[in-house]
């Protein structure tokens, strides 16, 4: 939906910014499992590899063996011991098994105190999230009254583009909400 007033003020850029956001909020959300082995738990892991911090799924193949158990095969030999030490140091609650060539991530069952940190740090992602939303709202309205000071634009149409930020702002902070609550059934449900 791209918004243009007479003046040149185009909210399709809040919006946009706004988008991306809610997409970072998703793509958090998840990898935040309950005791399902899914590749994508690993994909924000970095690991240390030669003084230098690279995404595990980079270095290394990620699959699911059975519904508890992912497997890890690490490109080479030497990426092992870093990947297994990034893998317990991401606080995702799990403990690798070194096994030959390749590690086995055993997923724990899920207990009530996972749960409620789950929930508790999914929390904090949503409002870290409404306030970068807010963060948006603010750059666009002082990019419109930026605008409005170097075209024609009457306080009436400021006023109107102002209630459309807002209500760009409002859509994308129920989402947002609508994602935790997705994700709090999720979790009590299992």
């Amino acid at each position: 939906m791209v918004e243009t007033s007479p003046a040149g003020f185009d909210l399709s850029k809040a919006e946009a910014r706004m988008t991306k956001i809610i997409d970072y909020l998703k793509s958090e959300l998840k990898t935040m499992r309950l005791g399902q082995a899914t590749p994508a738990l690993l994909d924000l892991i970095k690991v240390n590899v030669n003084s230098r911090m690279v995404n595990l799924t980079d270095i290394a193949t990620v699959s699911v063996k059975d519904p508890q158990t992912l497997l890890v095969i690490p490109g080479e030999d030497e990426y092992k011991k870093a990947i297994e030490k990034a893998i317990r140091e991401a606080q995702l609650g799990l403990n690798p098994v070194a096994q030959d060539t390749i590690l086995k991530v055993p997923i724990p069952k899920p207990t009530k105190e996972h749960r409620e940190r789950l929930l508790k740090n999914a929390a904090k992602l949503v409002e870290d999230v409404k306030t970068k939303i807010r963060n948006a709202r603010q750059d666009a309205v002082k990019d419109l009254k930026r605008e409005s000071k170097t075209s024609n634009l009457g306080k009436d149409e400021q006023r109107q583009l102002e209630k459309q930020i807002q209500d760009v702002t409002d859509r994308f902070t129920k989402a947002a909400e609508a994602l935790l609550a997705a994700k709090t059934n999720e979790v009590n449900r299992n």
